[in-house]
């Protein structure tokens, strides 16, 4: 498989501590499956599913509510849908307002006008990103090399990866927004999954 390459590129030095937050931002995605995509590819089903999990893993008694009973038929959970546009908003740069019902075959979400409501799911192991290399094309996009790994000790394999982002300010803060994320191919081959197949 073949990786990306960009033209001008410059070698960055990023102190240990730029690289665990690169490496935590990167995560949000690998944590949820999303390692082999590119944003402008994704479809509006894709980035409401994003919105919906990332906040179910890490904001989830902030953010996820108890159904009514009366509900329950559609789902046991609830977030509202500016929660989901925030989230699309801060890792993709992208000002999300198609929301609606999804049902696309691999996604499936109700939503009442305000809230989505989902099924609750734990159990699957997660997986996380680990930074190692960083560097910068003409335009000032990154490209953040480095590997996927399970950090539950579930499996000692390591899966190599490249993902381009743009630096960008959302709140006043100086963060990322992901452009896109390609893994090893040979971690669908050790997994049984599908992947991509160009090389």
């Amino acid at each position: 498989m073949t990786f990306p390459s960009f033209a001008a590129e410059t070698k960055l030095n990023i102190k240990p501590a730029e690289l665990k937050s690169m490496s935590t931002f990167l995560s949000n995605f690998t944590e949820l499956g999303m390692m082999d995509f590119e944003t402008a590819k994704l479809k509006r089903a894709d980035l409401i599913h994003f919105g919906i999990w990332h906040n179910y893993i890490n904001n989830y008694h902030t953010r996820i509510q108890p159904a009514k009973d009366r509900d329950r038929e559609y789902g046991d959970l609830l977030i509202e849908g500016k929660y989901v546009s925030e989230s699309i908003k801060r890792y993709f740069a992208l000002d999300f307002k198609e929301h609606g019902a999804v049902d696309d075959g691999y996604h499936s979400y109700y939503y009442d006008g305000r809230f989505y409501y989902l099924h609750g799911a734990d159990g699957d192991a997660a997986v996380h990103a680990r930074v190692k290399t960083v560097c910068r094309d003409a335009s000032g996009r990154l490209r953040m090399a480095g590997e996927v790994y399970y950090p539950d000790g579930q499996s000692e394999e390591r899966y190599g990866f490249t993902a381009l982002v743009k630096p960008w300010k959302y709140n006043g803060k100086d963060t990322w927004a992901i452009l896109s994320f390609k893994v090893a191919k040979s971690w669908y081959e050790d997994m049984g999954e599908g992947g991509d197949d160009s090389e």
